[in-house]
C-alpha cells in the first residue's frame, strides 16, 4: 500500500480508528523507518529550515486524526497510528507531539 493509499484509509476510518484504541490521543506518524505493532518510538527531533538540529523534543511527532490530509505532505514511506495519553501540540500545522507512543496499527 502507498503512502496516500494509506492516508486515504485513515481518513475512511477516523471513527473507527477513535473508538478502536483506550489512549487519550491518537495520531498518524510518517517515518522513513518501518514500525513494529506494540513498539514505543523515540522521541522526535526539532528541524529548523529543514535540517534537523541535536534538540531533542518530548515525545513522537504525529498528525491529529482530524488532520490526517495533512499526513501526506511528510517524508516516507511508512506510516502508521500510534498512541498516548499525554500530548502536546507541534509547531507545524495538525501536529501533535505524543509522549511514549505506542505502535497502535502499521498501516503502510
Amino acid at each position: 500500500m502507498t503512502k496516500a493509499e494509506a492516508i486515504k484509509n485513515i481518513m475512511a476510518r477516523i471513527d473507527e480508528i477513535e473508538d478502536a484504541y483506550d489512549y487519550g490521543y491518537i495520531g498518524i506518524r510518517v517515518s522513513e523507518n518501518e514500525f513494529t505493532k506494540g513498539e514505543i518510538l523515540d522521541n522526535s527531533f526539532v528541524w529548523v529550515n529543514g535540517e534537523m538540529t541535536d534538540e531533542e523534543l518530548d515525545g513522537t511527532c504525529a498528525i491529529m486524526l482530524k488532520d490526517a490530509k495533512l499526513a501526506n505532505s511528510y517524508f516516507g514511506d511508512h506510516v502508521a497510528i500510534i498512541g498516548s495519553d499525554s500530548m502536546e501540540y507541534g509547531q507545524d500545522l495538525g501536529e501533535i507531539i505524543l509522549r511514549d507512543a505506542e505502535v497502535l496499527e502499521v498501516i503502510a
